[in-house]
């Protein structure tokens, strides 16, 4: 009986899976309750399910959190698994934000993701001013 090692990608909980998992097999993490799926066998791969048996839409929006964009204020739902350095993008302002506090939650500018996210919004911006002048002339 061989033992396959996977890892919860939100809290990196370790599981030992002595049984032979199947692609598709659903898990529930024991560390953080999160739903999960089997992804990939070689090596045993485990990601998010994106619909959990376990749980309804209504329970997980009540288990989702609140953060705000450090340029807007614009409020961004998290899942109530947020972990530090997830990475989210402010739907108003387009800025790429970083999870970098859990407890109390905290999001500040990603430092990774800063130069993308402000030269998409450049290119936004020329995009605009552009259409404009050709509007006048």
């Amino acid at each position: 009986m061989s033992t396959n090692v996977a890892f919860c990608p939100e809290c990196e909980y370790r599981f030992k899976l002595s049984s032979r998992p199947h692609k598709g097999q659903r898990i529930l993490c024991p560390e953080c309750e999160t739903n999960l799926v089997v992804a990939s066998l070689n090596p045993v791969e485990l990601e998010v399910a994106m619909f959990a048996k376990h749980s309804t839409p209504a329970e997980k929006k009540a288990n989702a959190v609140i953060a705000y964009c450090t340029e807007c204020d614009q409020p961004i739902k998290l899942g109530a698994h947020a972990r530090q350095g997830q990475q989210v993008v402010c739907e108003r302002c387009s800025t790429v934000l970083e999870v970098v506090s859990i407890n109390p939650l905290e999001l500040d500018i990603s430092l990774t993701g800063i130069k993308g996210s402000r030269m998409k919004k450049a290119k936004n911006q020329e995009d605009f001013e552009q259409k404009v002048d050709q509007e006048w002339n």
